[in-house]
Formats: C-alpha cells, sequence, structure tokens
C-alpha cells in the first residue's frame, strides 16, 4: 500500500476513530493518542493492507484495544481512590478508610487473575459505570454473553474474597459495589 492509499482510506477515518477512543478515555488528548498510536499501526501493517476486506473494522479494532491496553494500566491495583473517594463520601472513622482500601486492592489483584474478556467486561460495567450496550458496542461481545462475563467474574471475586476472609474475623462484602 501506498502512502496515497493510506491517506485516502484511513485519514477519513480519524474523526470517527477520535470520537471513538473518546468514549473509552474521556480526554480528548488521551483520544488523539489513541488515534495516532492506531494509524502508526496501520501504517506499519501497510504490506498486509491488500488482505484486509474492512480495513474501518481493522482501524476500529485496533483503536478499542489500545484504549482498552490505556484502561488496563491507568486503574492498577492502588490506582484508584478517586473511585474510592466518589462512592464513599460518608463521614467514615481511619479504619473504616483503611479497612475499604485494603478490600479494594484485595478485589483489584483478584480481578487481574480473571480471563480477560471476565476482567474487561468486570472493569467496564462496575469501574467505569458502562452500560450493557456501550460494552458491546466497545468489545463486540453481545449482551447476553456480556451478562453472563460479568456474573461468573463477580461469582469468582466474591468466592475469592469470603474465601481469603475466611481465616478472619471479618465479615466479607455482598456485592463488588459496596467494596467499591
Amino acid at each position: 500500500m501506498e502512502t496515497r492509499q493510506f491517506k485516502e482510506i484511513f485519514i477519513p477515518l480519524s474523526g470517527k476513530l477520535l470520537r471513538f477512543a473518546l468514549r473509552f478515555t474521556g480526554s480528548e488528548e488521551e483520544a488523539e493518542d489513541v488515534v495516532q498510536e492506531t494509524l502508526l499501526k496501520l501504517w506499519n501493517m501497510r504490506e498486509k493492507m491488500p488482505e484486509i476486506k474492512n480495513k474501518e473494522a481493522m482501524a476500529m479494532t485496533i483503536t478499542r484495544n489500545l484504549c482498552l491496553d490505556r484502561i488496563r494500566t491507568k486503574h492498577t491495583v492502588g490506582g484508584r481512590e478517586d473511585v474510592m473517594e466518589n462512592n464513599h463520601k460518608t463521614t467514615e472513622s481511619p479504619e473504616q478508610i483503611l479497612h475499604r482500601k485494603e478490600a479494594v486492592k484485595q478485589v483489584y489483584l483478584i480481578m487481574q487473575e480473571l480471563p480477560e474478556n471476565q476482567r474487561t467486561v468486570m472493569h467496564l460495567r462496575d469501574i467505569e459505570g458502562y452500560e450493557f450496550e456501550e460494552i458491546s458496542r466497545v468489545t463486540g461481545i453481545t449482551m447476553n454473553n456480556i451478562r453472563v462475563l460479568l456474573s461468573r467474574a463477580r461469582k469468582k471475586v466474591k468466592e475469592q474474597l469470603i474465601k481469603q476472609h475466611q481465616y478472619g474475623n471479618e465479615r466479607p462484602a455482598r456485592t463488588i459495589e459496596e467494596i467499591l
């Protein structure tokens, strides 16, 4: 693929890719970075482009994957105090705050052990607050499958939390939302 062909195909898509990335990132600057990265990846794949039938779908998939990668790396264990503070604006004792922060860390550690599709769906739904329709659009997974993946992920996290708390005197949290 020559430069002219690349520009004719992918430059007109950049606006659509930017809007798509913006839904994930919430930041125009970060969305622009993702689109730049997408175009760079597509350029590096230019030799394989004649074999790809739906170039727009390829560009959207790369954009989605880059956004998900950014979400995963941005929200590492211990890096989500903003979620905890937004969800718990009540007057808590220092002991309660510490207990909640430890519980959140445990949930994130357990989530890292989940299969990627479960982890992604759980993150988008429970952490980012996406609706099922949005998750389906972003991941390409059907809404029924999203519900199944989310249910299995939550069940696994809950089982692991109960297992961890069996040896202590603490009551395990009933739901992930209670922790977050």
